[in-house]
């Protein structure tokens, strides 16, 4: 005896995507000083996560399950999500970080990757890295941008701005693009 008249739902999954509201912002990563010559590490994490989990409503927690009951394989790439489109289209070039995210790379959008990052701090400088991370409800997107500032201890430190040339501003800083 077998099954018949099996009918998948697959289309009733509502995507958690869907509901969200995409935001940004510059994220401090790692900031360092030091009264001699030295090195500062960090880890550099590119790529989409749910790392959001704690902020689901009831509603997209149970669209997440429903989700998460009907995946198969090992590597998930968030661009089905629909995520890059989100972006694009709820933030587009945005205010708040100078961003264009319809030109964001493919990687921000899949499986977050971290990579250790060691660098060089000159004496009597503060050293700040940012990083333009995107939310959209229960996903964090950690994009490819990334922004040095370096200071000399005592002196103001001004947060970055992607300007559409591609090139970082800010007051009393020098600028690295990484």
């Amino acid at each position: 005896m077998g099954l018949t008249n099996i009918q998948m739902k697959c289309c009733e999954i509502e995507q958690p995507v869907e509901s969200c509201k995409p935001k940004d912002f510059w994220e401090e990563v790692v900031s360092c000083s030091s009264n001699t010559d030295t090195k500062c590490s960090y880890y550099e994490k590119i790529g989409a996560t749910m790392d959001r989990m704690e902020e689901m409503t009831g509603s997209e927690m149970r669209s997440m399950e429903k989700v998460a009951s009907v995946s198969v394989g090992g590597g998930v790439s968030f661009l089905g999500f629909g995520l890059k489109t989100e972006f694009t289209a709820g933030i587009g070039m945005s205010s708040s970080t100078g961003l264009d995210w319809s030109q964001e790379s493919s990687a921000a959008f899949d499986k977050a990757k971290e990579v250790r990052v060691e660098f060089d701090i000159p004496a009597k400088t503060k050293t700040i890295i940012y990083q333009i991370v995107g939310t959209c409800g229960i996903f964090e997107v950690r994009t490819s941008r990334f922004f040095r500032s370096d200071t000399k201890v005592g002196e103001k430190v001004v947060k970055p701005y992607l300007l559409p040339n591609g090139f970082f501003c800010g007051d009393n800083v020098t600028t690295h693009r990484f």
